[in-house]
């Protein structure tokens, strides 16, 4: 009953995702294991989204999924150094559609500057990536004429 159950649940995240226009899809993330009945197999996965908007200012969602309960989900975000520039943990995390909303603000609260940005996400074994690019705005002030 319960492999019937995930399966169902799978296939109702292929509907959600082809009922998902103007995403682009980057990166899955599969493992394979077992259940309390050792004849059946499931597929874990995490489906990462593309971010959106992307380039954004001041902030973008990133969406993704999971098939299954994940105890701790882990979203970081990465300069192009590799150094980690924020990093949220959310426990409990039910499957499905997931939606992270990430403002540009890095883990002491200050603005980010433009550039490319590496997101992570993990939950469990799995784990996936994606580059978003953060376009600040800088206006000229209406006494300065530009040329």
């Amino acid at each position: 009953m319960i492999s019937l159950l995930k399966l169902i649940i799978k296939v109702l995240f292929q509907v959600i995702q082809t009922g998902l226009r103007g995403w682009s899809y980057l990166s899955v993330a599969e493992v394979l294991s077992t259940d309390n009945d050792k004849n059946s197999i499931i597929a874990q996965e995490l489906k990462l989204h593309g971010n959106y908007p992307n380039p954004f200012n001041p902030s973008t969602k990133i969406n993704f999924e999971l098939s299954g309960y994940h105890d701790n989900v882990t979203f970081t975000v990465f300069n192009v150094m590799g150094q980690i520039v924020n990093e949220i943990s959310f426990s409990n995390t039910l499957p499905g559609m997931q939606v992270i909303n990430w403002n540009g603000i890095n883990s002491n609260g200050a603005s980010v500057p433009s550039g490319i940005y590496f997101y992570q996400v993990q939950a469990g074994d799995l784990s996936a990536m994606g580059k978003m690019t953060l376009v600040k705005i800088i206006m000229c002030p209406p006494h300065i004429k530009s040329s």
